[in-house]
């Protein structure tokens, strides 16, 4: 009946006054899959859910020790930081334990598995050296333990919940327990981990980085924090509100009561390099779940080439061209501080425009988690059967702003000219979203009085961007 009153309404009306109807809706399908399919704006539906450790916070044990405050094993001069499930081990359970240790150390030890929060039960496997740093010797090494368990070995539980440890049996003194993170599968999404965060960064240049990187279709962005300037923070806290940035409390080594706080002076000895290789080991399992992970600082800037419009884009494309890479190697371009040349009349970053490669110096890396055996600050380690390849300079510039080192090897920095220097303009198209991106932000509230003067003034008059939207970014440019 009802088809026949819809043949009947069809046919009383003309073909001419029905096509803009069907045109209207054909192109709101298209207008949805777009905003839809682009990874800028899942990212940003996505983030106004909970966390990723949303179910972990919920989940703790009320003894459990919080993730890098460590637990220190009884009799053993080795400190677990956190306990995290390798989501892309099958059909065994494997519980990843970032940690730090003496070298010279008994390694022995034993994970207690708890499947619920009663820690009378458990199940107990030997703890197994994953691996260790030893580029260079420091109070404690960076490392990883594993423990694995089968499932016929769960004892009725359906997953481990709970880790504590004993240095030789359960039964006996075992430690106050950690709760086991179970990353979150996040896929066409990428995230950034930028390691530790300390002492003073400049709240302008961390806004553009944070404003850039979700312009770029960044998900999410992890950091570890110790000591951090007042002014630096209220940003970062700014951030997290907004669901972008996953902020941990980083107090390695604490033994006693006694913490690490880093400075200017203390965060480049070779123990503050163990513990921020850690901490990007960390990142390796805590976002297991999202397709590429980016492991850069606040001062690097992963710029697109055309046609891409975003990293997100870029990733995508990269990962069916090359569908056996587990990480891209990024080549750095320098902009030393020297070369600023003020021709850009607001944003600090987009005042550079000559830069100079420092090849084999300060390489990053994008990786596949699934697919990297052991990914570090400037080295990718694949699984069997996968490859890493070097991001083509025509598909992307990484950008690199900060002073040359002399220790560098086949780069003088004392006769580092512009004469050697290359054109970079690469940030040049990407100025009027940024200055949309910060406009929207509470500028007043973030940027301290001494730098806001003419800052802030001058993002509020710019008119690039003016009564423009850049939430559904197109895949291309041309």
């Amino acid at each position: 009946m009802l088809f026949l009153k819809l043949n009947t309404l069809a046919g009383s009306v003309s073909p001419r006054c029905l096509a803009p109807v069907f045109f209207a809706i054909i192109f709101a399908n298209v207008v949805v899959f777009l905003l839809w399919t682009n990874p800028a704006s899942r990212a940003s539906i996505r983030r106004r859910r909970i966390l990723d450790d949303g179910d972990y916070q919920s989940q703790r044990h009320p003894q459990s020790v919080p993730h890098w405050k460590g637990v220190w094993i009884p009799n053993r001069n080795i400190q677990v930081m956190s306990v995290i499930q390798d989501i892309h081990s099958s059909p065994e359970t494997r519980i990843v334990l970032p940690s730090f240790l003496k070298h010279s150390s008994n390694r022995k030890f034993y994970c207690c598995l708890h499947g619920s929060d009663d820690l009378g039960k458990f199940v107990q496997v030997p703890a197994r050296l994953d691996y260790i740093d030893l580029r260079f010797m420091g109070e404690l090494q960076g490392a990883a333990f594993e423990c694995r368990v089968r499932p016929s070995d769960m004892d009725g539980f359906d997953r481990v919940r709970h880790v504590s440890f004993a240095s030789d049996s359960c039964l006996r003194d075992p430690t106050r327990p950690m709760t086991v993170l179970v990353p979150e599968r996040r896929t066409f999404e990428f995230a950034i981990c930028t390691k530790v965060i300390y002492d003073y960064v400049d709240p302008i240049r961390l806004l553009e980085w944070f404003s850039f990187v979700e312009v770029m279709g960044a998900s999410k962005v992890l950091t570890f924090y110790n000591n951090v300037h007042n002014d630096t923070m209220t940003v970062l806290n700014h951030f997290v509100k907004t669901g972008l940035l996953e902020l941990i409390d980083f107090d390695p080594r604490n033994r006693g009561g006694v913490s690490v706080k880093y400075t200017s002076k203390n965060g480049q000895t070779p123990q503050a390099h163990h513990d921020k290789t850690l901490a990007a080991r960390d990142c390796q399992y805590r976002l297991a779940g999202y397709d590429f992970v980016m492991t850069i600082d606040f001062d690097e800037f992963p710029v697109p080439r055309r046609p891409f419009s975003t990293i997100s884009f870029l990733l995508e494309e990269l990962a069916r061209n090359f569908t056996d890479a587990a990480a891209f190697e990024m080549e750095p371009v320098l902009l030393p501080p020297a070369w600023l040349s003020r021709t850009e009349p607001v944003l600090y970053h987009w005042q550079f425009t000559r830069g100079v490669h420092i090849r084999p110096h300060c390489n990053k890396w994008v990786y596949a988690p699934a697919y990297s055996w052991m990914a570090g600050t400037h080295s990718v380690v694949p699984k069997a059967g996968y490859k890493t390849y070097v991001v083509p300079e025509d598909l992307m510039h990484f950008l690199h702003f900060r002073s040359c080192k002399p220790e560098w090897h086949r780069v003088n920095c004392t006769s580092l000219s512009q004469r050697k220097a290359r054109r970079e303009d690469s940030l040049l198209r990407f100025a009027d979203k940024i200055i949309y991106k910060l406009r929207r932000l509470p500028l007043e509230k973030l940027v301290p009085p001494s730098l806001s003067s003419d800052y802030i003034s001058k993002v509020r008059r710019d008119q690039r961007g003016q009564g423009q939207s850049y939430e559904g970014t197109l895949l291309f440019e041309t």
